[in-house]
């Protein structure tokens, strides 16, 4: 029975890459489009064909074949799924590590853990969480994820939006546009009335191509915060006026990534546009 089983199993049609081996491909081809988005901007293009072509050849590959293995890991979650699990280990992108263990102490994130989202199969991803005792009024929702795009041409979109619903149908929302590639961020404050539910969606907003456009998404993070209303002092004249405090404020991870970003633009913006 076994030995039936096993040659009963379907196999991979002749040309459709290993899964190992389609992991390696997708993580070369995501470093080349990472190495060519730091050009200047009128040649990342350019750059964009030049490294990827070069990451195809690294593997004796034609981008007909890579397009052919590819259009057919979406036709098939299940395989596609082992391979965006190699992939993650090439990409290194584990969650599980000391940086998030601390923020995963107030997660309440039950969903999956990751989504792909491609344009030659499922561009739409819904979760949804009921409030209960998880969600206080007066909290602060974040929802932190990885992204990871593998687009042979044309501008990256995906739309991110946390909704809250409240009693008598009333309805919050929160959406931003992401287009980049590594730790986002989208944060939602409460207002004083308890939730009923909190849906996070993603939606990859471009057309559908020829060629499959994929972006994977993964290490998903509801977070809650406590946002307390504070009650100032009446000023006591008898007590000795604070000192300020002078130092500056260790800046959260956000932070610092988003000022890493502007001063990577600002560098490349100094860059002349022509050569």
């Amino acid at each position: 029975m076994a030995v039936c089983l096993t040659a009963c199993k379907p196999s991979k049609p002749k040309g459709i890459l290993g899964e190992s081996t389609m992991a390696k491909v997708l993580a070369d081809y995501h470093l080349a489009t990472e190495l060519a988005n730091r050009k200047p901007v009128d040649s990342i293009a350019f750059y964009s064909r030049y490294y990827r072509a070069a990451a195809l050849r690294a593997h004796n590959l034609t981008p007909e074949e890579f397009d052919r293995s590819l259009r057919w890991y979406n036709r098939h979650d299940v395989e596609f799924l082992a391979v965006y699990k190699r992939l993650a280990d090439e990409l290194s992108l584990s969650t599980d590590n000391s940086n998030t263990a601390k923020a995963d102490s107030n997660n309440i994130w039950k969903g999956p853990r990751q989504a792909m989202l491609s344009t030659a199969g499922r561009q739409f991803f819904h979760y949804s969480l009921p409030a209960d005792t998880l969600i206080k009024p007066d909290s602060r929702l974040t929802w932190n994820f990885n992204t990871t795009w593998f687009y042979p041409e044309g501008r990256r979109q995906m739309i991110a939006m946390l909704v809250v619903h409240y009693p008598a149908d009333s309805v919050a929302v929160t959406q931003r546009t992401i287009i980049s590639t590594g730790l986002q961020s989208i944060s939602h404050r409460l207002g004083p009335g308890q939730p009923l539910r909190a849906e996070a969606l993603l939606y990859q907003a471009t057309p559908a191509k020829t060629r499959p456009h994929i972006v994977l998404v993964q290490d998903f993070r509801l977070l809650v915060d406590a946002e307390p209303h504070v009650t100032p002092l009446l000023p006591d004249s008898t007590a000795a006026a604070p000192t300020p405090n002078l130092m500056p404020s260790p800046l959260s991870p956000t932070h610092r990534l988003r000022d890493s970003l502007i001063r990577s633009d600002n560098e490349r913006d100094k860059q002349p546009h022509f050569r």
